[in-house]
């Protein structure tokens, strides 16, 4: 169980971190700027006479809405303090030396219901960000539950049920070698369950590819690709550009599952005759392109009829996207063939 005094210290590390990435936005600093620069406004068209003294009071306090509520919608409650500081902070010499008397409790009392009007809308950002959080969290533990689950079943198939099948397999080599003669029953048997094996192993493969604890992810990529290209009759082309970075296995095997959705697609839809495959890195991002030049598709049409996923299988390759805080761009025009682009930030790798 969680003490009060932990909750208290992840609460601080986490607003201290909110703060940090917020203090490297520039747009958070641009309303910094603007809400000074309204408050040295409010000062210049009180001094200078320019407007009367009522909107000169109030005009230029009424625009503390503008940076306080974007700050709010964009950065959340900390954002909001943070600028409800600065604004009080920027308007206390006016205040103090400036201000008329008879106008200075409307002045701040406008003023502290813009900053409470933000704070709530700050909250109302932040419980909605957590909101996110949570749920992204859930998908993310749901999905490496499920990867574990596939990994542990792909061992049980290769350690118990194939090695079964090949020990089989030698026992019938055995009877052949002792028999001193060939029997085409077993021979028939024999192959039935070499072709069985062999299915075992593309399930196996399918469910957890072994060949990603061993190397890297352009060379599993580019193993697909072949297996695929051989499999289909097409031609095929891959290209690697950049030096392969050290990735967490969670990109790693969302990057073979994306190739090996969309080659799955093109199997069963695109009747290509050529498909080309790249793979790029960077200090940035890991970027995947698979290009076809078959039937394509309109769309424009799909994306105003349905779900696209629910008729190309895409779905999945958004969801394991969008999971590692990429992004997805889909191209492609009846007979034109289709451009799939896969980007995933590759620190932290």
């Amino acid at each position: 169980m969680v003490s009060k005094r932990t909750f208290s210290a992840l609460n601080i590390k986490r607003h201290l971190k909110a703060f940090y990435l917020m203090s490297r936005n520039p747009r958070f600093w641009a309303s910094q700027v603007a809400t000074v620069g309204i408050a040295v406004t409010h000062d210049l068209f009180e001094r200078s006479g320019f407007l009367s003294s009522d909107l000169a009071d109030f005009l230029p306090v009424s625009l503390f809405w503008i940076p306080l509520i974007y700050v709010a919608l964009r950065f959340g409650s900390m954002g909001s303090i943070t600028t409800a500081v600065v604004v009080i902070l920027a308007n206390i010499s006016n205040w103090l030396y400036m201000q008329r008397s008879t106008t200075i409790t409307s002045e701040i009392l406008l003023v502290l219901i813009t900053i409470v009007v933000s704070i709530i809308v700050g909250r109302q950002v932040d419980q909605t960000t957590e909101a996110q959080r949570r749920a992204q969290t859930y998908a993310d533990s749901t999905a490496r539950r499920v990867e574990d689950e596939r990994r542990r079943l792909s061992l049980e198939l290769h350690d118990d049920a194939i090695q079964t099948l090949i020990s089989v397999c030698h026992e019938i080599d055995t009877m052949k070698v002792q028999t001193l003669s060939e029997n085409d029953d077993l021979l028939a048997v024999r192959k039935t369950i070499t072709k069985v094996i062999e299915n075992l192993r593309d399930v196996s493969v399918g469910l957890h590819p072994p060949i990603l604890d061993d190397i890297g992810i352009a060379s599993a990529v580019r193993d697909l690709l072949r297996e695929s290209g051989e499999r289909m009759g097409f031609e095929f082309e891959f290209n690697v550009s950049g030096e392969e970075p050290r990735l967490r296995g969670d990109i790693k095997l969302s990057l073979f599952r994306i190739a090996q959705e969309a080659l799955r697609n093109i199997e069963r839809h695109a009747n290509a005759k050529h498909v080309q495959v790249g793979i790029s890195f960077n200090d940035l991002e890991v970027r995947l392109d698979i290009t076809d030049d078959g039937v394509g598709f309109d769309l424009n049409k799909l994306q105003n009829e349905d779900n696209i996923g629910s008729h190309l299988g895409l779905s999945s390759i958004s969801e394991r996207i969008d999971m590692c805080g990429g992004k997805l761009e889909l191209w492609s025009k009846p007979a034109k063939g289709t451009r799939i682009t896969a980007k995933i930030p590759s620190r932290n790798g």
